[in-house]
Protein backbone atom coordinates (compact mmCIF):
# COMPACT_ATOMS: atom_id res chain seq x y z
CA UNK A 1 0.00 0.00 0.00
CA UNK A 2 1.47 3.22 -0.70
CA UNK A 3 2.66 5.43 1.85
CA UNK A 4 -0.15 8.15 1.37
CA UNK A 5 -2.64 5.75 1.68
CA UNK A 6 -1.43 3.94 4.81
CA UNK A 7 -1.73 7.34 6.15
CA UNK A 8 -4.91 7.48 5.25
CA UNK A 9 -6.18 4.71 6.41
CA UNK A 10 -4.76 5.27 9.92
CA UNK A 11 -6.29 8.15 9.98
CA UNK A 12 -10.07 7.00 9.59
CA UNK A 13 -9.25 4.04 12.00
CA UNK A 14 -8.31 6.39 14.63
CA UNK A 15 -11.00 8.64 13.69
CA UNK A 16 -13.71 7.90 16.17
CA UNK A 17 -11.04 8.33 18.98
CA UNK A 18 -10.51 11.99 18.15
CA UNK A 19 -14.62 12.85 17.14
CA UNK A 20 -16.16 10.82 20.00
CA UNK A 21 -17.48 13.48 22.52
CA UNK A 22 -16.08 13.40 26.44
CA UNK A 23 -16.58 10.49 28.42
CA UNK A 24 -19.63 10.63 31.10
CA UNK A 25 -18.18 12.33 34.18
CA UNK A 26 -17.59 10.10 37.28
CA UNK A 27 -20.71 9.62 39.78
CA UNK A 28 -20.16 10.32 42.86
CA UNK A 29 -19.05 8.35 45.63
CA UNK A 30 -17.23 9.05 49.30
CA UNK A 31 -18.34 10.34 52.69
CA UNK A 32 -20.28 12.84 50.87
CA UNK A 33 -22.33 10.35 48.12
CA UNK A 34 -23.22 7.89 50.93
CA UNK A 35 -24.28 10.44 53.88
CA UNK A 36 -26.99 11.60 50.39
CA UNK A 37 -28.33 7.82 49.96
CA UNK A 38 -29.08 7.14 53.55
CA UNK A 39 -30.37 10.13 54.16
CA UNK A 40 -33.13 10.20 51.02
CA UNK A 41 -32.88 6.24 50.80
CA UNK A 42 -32.87 4.46 54.28
CA UNK A 43 -34.24 6.78 56.82
CA UNK A 44 -37.69 8.76 57.69
CA UNK A 45 -37.61 11.84 58.79
CA UNK A 46 -36.94 15.33 57.49
CA UNK A 47 -33.02 16.07 55.71
CA UNK A 48 -30.46 16.07 58.29
CA UNK A 49 -32.92 15.82 61.21
CA UNK A 50 -34.11 12.36 59.69
CA UNK A 51 -33.52 9.71 62.55
CA UNK A 52 -36.41 6.73 62.40
CA UNK A 53 -33.96 3.68 60.02
CA UNK A 54 -36.59 2.82 56.94
CA UNK A 55 -36.71 0.18 54.58
CA UNK A 56 -35.35 -0.10 50.96
CA UNK A 57 -38.20 1.25 49.18
CA UNK A 58 -38.80 0.65 45.43
CA UNK A 59 -41.00 -0.33 42.49
CA UNK A 60 -39.84 -4.16 40.57
CA UNK A 61 -40.91 -4.67 37.45
CA UNK A 62 -41.94 -2.47 34.57
CA UNK A 63 -44.10 1.09 35.84
CA UNK A 64 -46.76 2.97 33.63
CA UNK A 65 -47.55 6.78 34.09
CA UNK A 66 -50.53 8.15 33.30
CA UNK A 67 -50.94 11.99 33.12
CA UNK A 68 -54.14 13.71 33.82
CA UNK A 69 -55.70 17.00 34.55
CA UNK A 70 -54.06 20.24 32.74
CA UNK A 71 -50.60 19.21 31.01
CA UNK A 72 -49.09 20.97 28.81
CA UNK A 73 -47.52 19.41 25.69
CA UNK A 74 -44.15 20.57 27.11
CA UNK A 75 -45.18 18.85 30.47
CA UNK A 76 -45.76 15.63 28.20
CA UNK A 77 -42.88 15.78 27.06
CA UNK A 78 -41.08 16.30 29.72
CA UNK A 79 -42.15 13.34 32.07
CA UNK A 80 -41.42 11.19 28.70
CA UNK A 81 -37.62 12.45 29.21
CA UNK A 82 -37.86 11.10 32.97
CA UNK A 83 -38.94 8.01 32.19
CA UNK A 84 -36.58 7.25 29.83
CA UNK A 85 -33.68 8.76 32.36
CA UNK A 86 -35.50 6.04 35.20
CA UNK A 87 -35.62 2.64 32.50
CA UNK A 88 -31.72 3.74 32.02
CA UNK A 89 -30.45 4.14 35.49
CA UNK A 90 -33.28 1.75 37.49
CA UNK A 91 -33.62 -1.14 34.42
CA UNK A 92 -37.08 -1.12 34.72
CA UNK A 93 -39.40 0.45 32.34
CA UNK A 94 -41.19 3.75 32.72
CA UNK A 95 -43.29 4.52 30.05
CA UNK A 96 -46.18 6.92 29.57
CA UNK A 97 -49.78 5.92 28.90
CA UNK A 98 -52.79 7.07 28.55
CA UNK A 99 -54.54 4.58 30.51
CA UNK A 100 -53.72 2.11 33.48
CA UNK A 101 -53.70 -1.69 32.89
CA UNK A 102 -55.26 -3.89 35.86
CA UNK A 103 -53.49 -4.72 38.22
CA UNK A 104 -50.15 -2.51 37.03
CA UNK A 105 -47.69 -0.51 38.62
CA UNK A 106 -47.75 3.00 38.62
CA UNK A 107 -47.73 6.45 38.55
CA UNK A 108 -50.64 9.08 38.73
CA UNK A 109 -49.72 12.09 37.73
CA UNK A 110 -52.62 15.13 38.41
CA UNK A 111 -51.43 18.91 37.19
CA UNK A 112 -53.97 21.20 38.90
CA UNK A 113 -55.09 24.65 36.93
CA UNK A 114 -54.81 25.98 40.60
CA UNK A 115 -51.81 26.55 43.36
CA UNK A 116 -54.24 24.89 46.50
CA UNK A 117 -52.31 21.35 45.71
CA UNK A 118 -51.20 21.57 49.18
CA UNK A 119 -54.85 22.06 50.95
CA UNK A 120 -55.53 19.21 49.30
CA UNK A 121 -53.14 17.27 51.53
CA UNK A 122 -53.38 18.93 54.52
CA UNK A 123 -50.48 21.59 54.05
CA UNK A 124 -51.00 25.14 52.87
CA UNK A 125 -47.53 25.81 51.56
CA UNK A 126 -47.09 22.37 49.54
CA UNK A 127 -46.99 23.43 45.43
CA UNK A 128 -46.67 19.66 44.61
CA UNK A 129 -47.68 16.17 46.70
CA UNK A 130 -46.54 13.08 46.31
CA UNK A 131 -47.98 9.53 47.93
CA UNK A 132 -46.70 6.17 47.36
CA UNK A 133 -48.37 2.78 48.49
CA UNK A 134 -46.15 -0.11 49.00
CA UNK A 135 -45.55 -3.53 51.06
CA UNK A 136 -42.77 -5.00 52.65
CA UNK A 137 -40.57 -2.20 50.77
CA UNK A 138 -42.08 -3.35 47.22
CA UNK A 139 -43.73 -0.41 45.62
CA UNK A 140 -46.80 -0.81 44.01
CA UNK A 141 -48.49 3.05 42.96
CA UNK A 142 -47.65 6.40 43.52
CA UNK A 143 -49.83 9.19 42.64
CA UNK A 144 -48.34 13.17 42.58
CA UNK A 145 -50.43 16.10 42.37
CA UNK A 146 -48.53 19.04 40.88
CA UNK A 147 -49.54 22.62 40.19
CA UNK A 148 -49.34 23.57 36.49
CA UNK A 149 -47.34 26.71 37.32
CA UNK A 150 -44.60 24.75 39.20
CA UNK A 151 -43.52 21.79 35.81
CA UNK A 152 -40.20 21.99 37.68
CA UNK A 153 -40.96 19.96 40.46
CA UNK A 154 -41.70 16.85 37.95
CA UNK A 155 -38.25 15.39 38.80
CA UNK A 156 -38.53 16.11 42.31
CA UNK A 157 -42.05 14.37 42.84
CA UNK A 158 -40.48 11.38 40.50
CA UNK A 159 -37.73 10.93 42.74
CA UNK A 160 -39.73 10.86 45.80
CA UNK A 161 -42.84 8.40 43.65
CA UNK A 162 -39.36 5.92 42.68
CA UNK A 163 -38.68 5.53 46.71
CA UNK A 164 -36.83 8.85 47.91
CA UNK A 165 -38.94 9.52 51.13
CA UNK A 166 -36.99 12.59 52.67
CA UNK A 167 -36.17 15.64 51.38
CA UNK A 168 -32.16 16.78 51.51
CA UNK A 169 -31.97 19.50 54.15
CA UNK A 170 -29.67 20.66 56.66
CA UNK A 171 -25.97 21.44 56.91
CA UNK A 172 -24.48 18.84 54.24
CA UNK A 173 -27.28 20.62 51.68
CA UNK A 174 -25.65 23.03 49.43
CA UNK A 175 -24.03 23.90 46.30
CA UNK A 176 -21.51 21.61 46.07
CA UNK A 177 -24.02 18.71 46.75
CA UNK A 178 -27.56 19.62 45.03
CA UNK A 179 -30.33 17.73 44.40
CA UNK A 180 -33.83 17.91 43.18
CA UNK A 181 -34.82 16.89 46.16
CA UNK A 182 -33.71 19.78 47.95
CA UNK A 183 -35.95 22.64 48.87
CA UNK A 184 -37.06 25.05 46.64
CA UNK A 185 -35.34 28.52 46.79
CA UNK A 186 -32.15 26.84 48.42
CA UNK A 187 -28.60 26.65 46.93
CA UNK A 188 -28.71 23.02 46.81
CA UNK A 189 -31.36 22.93 44.71
CA UNK A 190 -31.67 22.06 40.96
CA UNK A 191 -34.96 21.78 38.55
CA UNK A 192 -33.44 18.72 37.15
CA UNK A 193 -31.22 15.61 38.46
CA UNK A 194 -28.25 15.86 39.79
CA UNK A 195 -25.16 13.35 39.56
CA UNK A 196 -26.20 12.87 43.50
CA UNK A 197 -29.60 11.92 42.31
CA UNK A 198 -28.40 9.39 39.44
CA UNK A 199 -25.78 7.95 41.78
CA UNK A 200 -28.53 7.32 44.59
CA UNK A 201 -31.20 6.19 42.14
CA UNK A 202 -28.92 3.84 40.39
CA UNK A 203 -27.92 2.58 44.23
CA UNK A 204 -31.60 1.70 45.26
CA UNK A 205 -32.15 -0.28 42.19
CA UNK A 206 -29.18 -2.00 42.26
CA UNK A 207 -28.75 -5.77 42.21
CA UNK A 208 -26.66 -5.82 45.85
CA UNK A 209 -30.23 -3.76 47.34
CA UNK A 210 -33.53 -5.62 48.06
CA UNK A 211 -37.28 -4.11 48.62
CA UNK A 212 -37.57 -4.30 52.22
CA UNK A 213 -34.07 -4.42 53.00
CA UNK A 214 -33.43 -2.88 56.42
CA UNK A 215 -31.43 0.26 56.85
CA UNK A 216 -28.31 -1.25 58.84
CA UNK A 217 -28.38 -4.10 55.91
CA UNK A 218 -28.71 -1.84 52.85
CA UNK A 219 -26.37 0.72 54.22
CA UNK A 220 -23.56 -1.39 54.86
CA UNK A 221 -24.10 -2.54 51.00
CA UNK A 222 -23.99 1.21 50.05
CA UNK A 223 -20.54 2.40 52.32
CA UNK A 224 -18.69 -0.46 50.31
CA UNK A 225 -20.08 0.46 46.90
CA UNK A 226 -19.71 4.04 47.68
CA UNK A 227 -16.72 4.12 50.13
CA UNK A 228 -14.33 1.42 48.96
CA UNK A 229 -11.62 0.43 51.14
CA UNK A 230 -13.35 2.12 54.25
CA UNK A 231 -14.22 -0.23 57.25
CA UNK A 232 -17.63 0.19 58.13
CA UNK A 233 -18.09 2.66 61.17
Amino acid sequence: MPARWLVVALGLLLLPAFTAGPAPAPLPSGRMALVFFDSLALMRGEGQDASVPGLVRRFEGPVVIRLRGSASARTRAEVARIAARLSDWTGRRFRLVDEIPYRTRHIDITVHDDARVGARHGDEGAVCFTRTWGRQGHLFRAAIDIGADYADCLAHEMMHAVGFDNHWAGRDAGADCPSVLAHRHTDARTSDFSAFDEMAIRLLYSAELSPGMVRAEALAIARRALMPGRSAS
